[in-house]
C-alpha cells in the first residue's frame, strides 16, 4: 500500500540493554527509513552514548563516532 502512494519502508528497532540488568530501553521509527538493519545503527550510537562511561566498556573501539547536525 505504501508504494503504491509514493512511501518507502519503515525502518523499526525496539530493544534494551544490558541483558543481565537492564537499564535502557530504545525505540526507533524512521519513516520511509529502509529496514531494520538502517535503524539498528541508530540505535547503536544510543547505546555508545549511554554506556560509554561503564567501566565494562573500557575496552571497546566506537568505530562509528557520529557527530549529529542540526538540520534547520
Amino acid at each position: 500500500m505504501q508504494n503504491k502512494i509514493g512511501r518507502g519502508d519503515y525502518g523499526w528497532y525496539v530493544g534494551y540493554a544490558s541483558a543481565q540488568n537492564p537499564q535502557i530501553a530504545i525505540s526507533i521509527v524512521i519513516f520511509d527509513g529502509g529496514y531494520g538493519a538502517d535503524t539498528a545503527n541508530v540505535a547503536r550510537g544510543m547505546y555508545e552514548s549511554y554506556f560509554k562511561n561503564d567501566p565494562r566498556m573500557a575496552k571497546y573501539k566506537n568505530t562509528f563516532d557520529i557527530k549529529l547536525k542540526r538540520m534547520n
